[in-house]
Parts: structure tokens; sequence; C-alpha cells
């Protein structure tokens, strides 16, 4: 009478395998079998590490954005503020970016954004639109932190505050004066131009302050039109938005002795001398 076998499976929890052969099977050959790990009763099951149907390992993603605070600096004009902010991947597993959404602040719009990112690679989040601070969620499958804030700083451009000081109403004739220039401004101050214009002289000097928003103009009346002035100051900064002062004051007439005549200044008997100055000479 032919011997009948019997197919035999051993489940082994302690490493969630299953174990097959027969019932003639010796423990030598169940012991190779544990070692293949890779039979079943059916066939089924034929390729296992413990992982995937492939062996495979899915790995964890670790999503990390290095500058959760980003400068974003001075915006010259409404919405056309831009952003771009960095997330990484420092995981072994592939991170998934699900939402990314602005949260706070005025005309930020999200242009762009990975939907995945590689292990050990970066993506770039864009935005546009901005006109000062905004703030932003990532939200990713990261394990830990699945929801990331990062704040975008930036502030909308104001024009320049100019002040002008140290200005004698009268300058004397062949005399010169220091006439100071004070600018402050939310860019870089040194950006900032300054033109000097004359209503008489027209654009007398395009300047930049130093880098305390101080500049000095030296007023030399011999290379001035004699007469009334109004000296017109301009700062305008990096955006194109400016502010403008306006000064007045008269250059008087220069003169010499041979110019003099003494007879018109002498005055009647028991009478004090009378003078009359105007803008631009004595008579």
């Amino acid at each position: 009478m032919p011997s009948t076998r019997r197919a035999v499976c051993l489940f082994l929890p302690a490493v969630g395998l299953v174990a097959c052969g027969d019932d003639a099977s010796t423990d030598d050959q169940i012991k190779q079998i544990v070692v293949e790990s890779g039979c079943c009763c059916d066939g089924a099951g034929d390729g296992g590490d413990g992982g995937g149907g492939d062996g495979s390992s899915v790995g964890t993603p670790d999503a990390l954005v290095p500058l959760q605070e980003v400068e974003v600096g001075t915006i010259c004009a409404e919405g056309l503020g831009t952003a771009t902010v960095e997330v990484l991947n420092v995981g072994d597993g592939l991170l998934t970016l699900s939402r990314v959404e602005v949260v706070e602040g005025d005309g930020w719009v999200v242009d762009s954004f990975p939907a995945t990112i590689e292990p050990s690679l970066s993506g770039d989040i864009v935005l546009s639109g901005g006109s000062g601070y905004g703030r932003i969620e990532v939200e990713s499958d990261d394990p830990n932190e699945g929801i990331i804030e990062v704040h975008l700083l930036a502030d909308l451009n104001t024009p320049p505050v100019l002040t002008l000081s140290n200005v004698p109403p009268v300058l004397a004739p062949g005399g010169s004066t220091d006439i100071d220039a004070h600018v402050s401004d939310d860019g870089v101050v040194t950006d900032v131009q300054l033109d000097w214009t004359s209503d008489v002289d027209g654009l007398l000097a395009s300047v930049q302050p130093d880098a305390s928003g101080a500049y000095t103009y030296s007023w030399d009346s011999a290379a001035q039109a004699v007469g009334g002035h109004e000296l017109t100051v301009t700062a305008t900064d990096a955006c194109g938005q400016s502010v403008s002062e306006t000064l007045s004051f008269c250059q008087n007439f220069g003169y010499d002795t041979a110019s003099l005549d003494l007879s018109s200044w002498m005055p009647k008997v028991h009478e004090r001398p009378q003078f009359v100055e105007r803008c631009g000479d004595r008579y």
C-alpha cells in the first residue's frame, strides 16, 4: 500500500513566517525551509523578507524647513511680493506634501510646491502677490511633524523722510554756505538719490547720502545766479518713491567800490540815512 504524505505548515510567530513541508520532512529540511523563508503550502508568498512582496523597504519621510522665518524684505508696491520657501526631506522615505496654504497675510498666493520630495533632496514652495507679513502652513506625511508653520517677514515700502537745515535767508555776495540734508528710509539709505535743483540755475547735483543718511551741499555764490532762489531737494528711494523739500533764500549781488555812486547815498541835512534792502542788491 503506497504511503500518503500530508502537507505540514508551521507558523513561526517570532519571525512572522510560515514554514511548509510534509510529515516526512526532517529537522534539517525544516530548518532549511525556515532559512529560505519563501515557501508556502500553495506556493504563494514567494518573496518576503519580512516586508512587502518585493522585499523593498518603505522608509520614513522627515520634513525640514531650514528657515521658518523667511526675510522677504521691502516690497515696492501692493501685490508685488515674491517669496521662496525651501523644504528638505532628511528622512529615508518619500515625502509627500498634501497641502500648502496661506493662513495669514493679505495678497499672498501659493504659485507652486512639490507634490513629493525624494530622500536627501529638497523642493521649493513659490509664493507671490503679497504686500507685507504672511504665514503659511506646510502639511506632509511626516509622522513626527505633520504641519510646519513658516513666517514671511515683509514690509510695504514707504517714501523716504527728508530734512534740510543750516540755510541762511540771505547769502552774502561772493560767499558760500553749507546746506545739510538728512534722509532716512526703510530700505538701504545709500540707495537713495538726492537731487538738488534751483528754479533759476536748474539741476545742481545728483548724489547719494552716506551710510548715516547725511549729505552736505556747498552753495558757491560765485557760481550761482544772483537774486532769489527756490532750492528743491528730492529724495528718491530704490522703489522710485520720493519726497521733496523746498527752501527759499536770496543770493545778493556782488559789487566793488568803482560801481558805487556815493552821491546817491548822501542824506539830506539833519536827516538820518535811509537804507532799503531787497533780494539782489542794496541802494
